[in-house]
């Protein structure tokens, strides 16, 4: 019987501005790993849905989150999160941005998701 190899998956929690992501770039980096900033998944959400996301009904930010796909390019400090095949750059690094993302992660159903 072969046994799967599972993928090793790290997390780092804490405050924002703690250094998590900094230190998970260096881990990964060292661990030759792919480096995923789920943050960035949350201001790709908010960059998709804008601020209409926080009144949206349940079925609607479903339907939001159900078309972001997300995929990893490179390892390490050389990775980069596409959503839907496209790197989201800088647009979605600005305070206002940050500060949507963290209202929309907040959301019971973006909590939730995928059921």
């Amino acid at each position: 019987m072969n046994k799967r190899t599972r993928p090793t998956i790290i997390t780092l929690d804490g405050p924002a501005g703690a250094g998590k992501s900094s230190l998970a770039r260096l881990l990964a980096q060292s661990l030759a790993l792919p480096f995923l900033d789920t943050g960035a998944m949350f201001r790709c959400l908010a960059l998709h849905v804008g601020e209409k996301g926080l009144e949206m009904p349940g079925e609607e930010m479903e339907k939001a989150l159900q078309s972001l796909n997300f995929t990893l390019s490179g390892s390490g400090e050389y990775s980069t999160l596409l959503c839907n095949g496209k790197n989201p750059g800088q647009s979605i690094r600005t305070e206002a941005m940050g500060a949507l993302a963290s209202r929309l992660a907040a959301l019971p159903g973006v909590r939730a998701f995928p059921k």
